[in-house]
C-alpha cells in the first residue's frame, strides 16, 4: 500500500511538471512569435519605403524579411513539437487521476453563424500565418530577381519551340490575370488550406 502512495505521489508531481512546463512553452509560442513580428513588419515598413523610392537596397529587405519568415515558421513548428510532447506526458499521467479532464473538450461546436465555433488549433493557425507570410516573402523577392524578364515573354518563347496545348492554355492564364488577380486566387486557397488543415487533433 506504502508502494503504491508512493507511485501515485512521484505520478502526481510528473503531472505536475508536465502542466507546468506545457504552459510555459505555451507562452514562449507566442513570445516567440512577437519577437519576430517585430522583424518583420519593421522589414515591411522598411521595404514599402524603399519600393517607393526605387531604391536598390529594397530587394536586401525583401531578402531580409523572407529569412525572418522562414525562420518563424521553423520556429513555431518546433516550439509546436515541444507543446505536443508535454501534452502527450500530461495526457499519460491524467489517467491516473481525472481521466479526460484535458483530453475530452466538454464544449460543443456550433455551426450558427455568426457564433460560428470549431476546434481549430490555435499554434496550427499561428504556424499557418508565418507560411503565408513566407510566401508573400519569397514571393516579393521572386517578382523583384526577376523584375527584368516577363513572364508572357518566356512562355511565348515556350510556345514558339512547341505546340503543347498546355503552353497555350498558361499563356492564356497569364495574359488574362493581373497580379493582383492571382495574389486574390491565392490567398482564398490559403484560406481554404488553413480551414480543413489546422484542425486540433483528438487526444485518446
Amino acid at each position: 500500500m506504502c508502494g503504491s502512495d508512493n507511485s501515485r505521489g512521484r505520478d502526481k508531481e510528473k503531472f505536475k511538471v508536465s502542466l507546468e512546463t506545457r504552459n510555459f512553452e505555451i507562452e514562449l509560442f507566442w513570445k516567440r512569435s512577437l519577437f519576430f513580428w517585430g522583424f518583420i513588419a519593421s522589414a515591411f515598413l522598411a521595404f514599402a519605403s524603399l519600393e517607393k523610392d526605387n531604391s536598390n537596397y529594397a530587394i536586401v529587405i525583401a531578402n531580409f524579411g523572407m529569412v525572418c519568415s522562414f525562420a518563424w515558421t521553423l520556429a513555431n513548428r518546433g516550439s509546436k513539437f515541444w507543446i505536443d510532447n508535454w501534452e502527450d506526458k500530461l495526457f499519460y499521467y491524467e489517467n491516473y487521476f481525472e481521466k479526460g479532464l484535458f483530453a475530452k473538450p466538454i464544449g460543443t461546436e456550433d455551426k450558427c453563424f455568426p457564433y460560428y465555433k470549431k476546434r481549430f488549433s490555435v499554434s496550427k493557425l499561428a504556424i499557418a500565418l508565418s507560411d503565408f507570410t513566407f510566401s508573400i516573402w519569397l514571393g516579393i523577392v521572386i517578382i523583384k530577381t526577376l523584375k527584368s524578364f516577363s513572364i508572357i515573354k518566356i512562355l511565348n518563347i515556350l510556345n514558339s519551340f512547341s505546340n503543347i496545348k498546355i503552353v497555350n492554355g498558361l499563356l492564356l492564364i497569364f495574359s488574362t490575370l493581373s497580379t493582383n488577380g492571382l495574389l486574390l486566387i491565392f490567398s482564398i486557397l490559403f484560406i481554404i488550406y488553413m480551414l480543413f488543415f489546422c484542425k486540433g487533433k483528438n487526444k485518446n
